[in-house]
């Protein structure tokens, strides 16, 4: 089986998606298949790691497209798989036209595309009619559409008006563990001023509005801010849009709550660095405003880390994300609650133990291994 992967962004680019592509088609192509990634033209792009990674086009407009057909075609896939979200491909609906003009191009391909934005590309703002055709025409024009959690699926129902099946896959970690190092580990908390004893807490992901930091940081506050000997690092950069804005607030809030000393802001990192912090860390706290589901993979990165985790119910919680087992769950919005699980965590070794061992039916559910399965069902026809 031979396959094409397109996604908009790949690692070097402050994209979780990217992260998404390069790990499924490693993967992927660990299993035997053949596959090349189809991605933008970008000085930033790491290459490197034994995967055919193909600079398509700098901009996604018309002449991107074009140009990937014609790419498509010269390398001849038996599948054409599809990542996408709107911001990767600069909200251009080009990308949109992709399944209805592989249907001429390639026409013995399978196309497959996930979902991760259940929404079309942005225009301008009286735009959302078109929108949504748009998103119709690459959800009907696509012979298999895979998407992260059942809520996102019965989105992309109501969108498009269709009763289309929607293929769920959770997604899997962003980065992966390393060798582990005690000495290692232990010369880098000492280089970021972690001590010893200190009980650090990360939150791992890109800077999003969606994320709950006022509960986060007011929290914090409460259960550490007359201490010395826990720190908090939100490790990962503001994205783009929305991303900086809400990132430049999390350093306003930082100033005017004085929580500078013992709450530190990253920006992003390489994923070298990235994996030492995280692996250094004694636990993570990761506050999604719509609550934890299949569709975080900041979420399954912490848990592949076997950290004890920290984060926030809502309507897509994974029946495998328990309370008090593997996770500590706390409702978005609550800062008293968010309080009351940092102090829990901080202050017994027992309750961070438990909670780590917790984490192992997490990593097996979350692993690329079982994620690359259950999308090659998806590319056989679920056969």
């Amino acid at each position: 089986m031979r396959i094409a992967m397109i996604s908009g962004s790949y690692p070097g680019m402050d994209c979780g998606v990217g992260d998404y592509t390069r790990n499924l088609a490693s993967a992927i192509r660990a299993r035997g298949r053949e596959i090349a990634v189809l991605t933008r033209r970008d000085p930033r792009i790491l290459t490197g790691d034994g995967l055919p990674v193909l600079g398509v086009a700098a901009q996604w407009g018309p002449l991107g497209l074009v140009t990937l057909l014609s790419r498509l075609r010269s390398f001849g896939p038996d599948v054409v798989h599809l990542q996408y979200g709107t911001i990767a491909y600069d909200e251009k609906a080009s990308i949109c036209l992709l399944p209805v003009a592989c249907r001429t191009a390639l026409p013995r391909a399978r196309m497959v595309t996930t979902v991760h934005t259940p929404k079309g590309p942005y225009w301008f703002p009286k735009a959302g009619s078109w929108r949504d055709r748009l998103f119709g025409l690459l959800v009907g024009g696509s012979d298999a559409v895979i998407t992260t959690t059942n809520g996102q699926a019965g989105q992309i129902a109501r969108l498009v008006g269709s009763d289309k099946p929607v293929d769920v896959v959770p997604v899997g970690p962003g980065i992966l563990p390393g060798r582990r190092d005690v000495t290692r580990r232990s010369t880098f908390r000492r280089k970021i001023g972690v001590g010893p004893h200190d009980m650090m807490f990360v939150t791992f992901g890109v800077i999003h509005p969606d994320h709950d930091y006022r509960s986060l940081l007011e929290g914090f506050r409460s259960a550490c801010g007359g201490r010395d000997d826990a720190k908090l690092f939100l490790v990962g950069g503001g994205g783009r849009g929305a991303g900086t804005i809400t990132r430049d607030w999390v350093a306003r809030q930082l100033r005017e709550m004085g929580l500078e000393r013992i709450v530190h802001l990253t920006g992003y990192l390489r994923e070298e660095v990235a994996r030492e912090y995280l692996t250094a860390a004694d636990a993570a706290i990761q506050v999604y405003g719509g609550g934890v589901s299949d569709a975080r993979s900041s979420f399954a990165t912490v848990t592949a880390f076997g950290l004890p985790v920290i984060t926030t119910t809502g309507p897509d919680q994974p029946d495998t994300v328990r309370a008090g087992a593997n996770a500590l769950l706390v409702p978005p919005g609550d800062p008293a609650a968010m309080a009351a699980a940092i102090a829990a965590l901080a202050g017994s070794i027992c309750l961070r133990a438990a909670l780590r061992k917790g984490t192992a039916d997490l990593r097996a559910r979350y692993s690329w291994d079982s994620v690359a399965e259950s999308t090659e069902r998806v590319y056989r026809g679920g056969a």
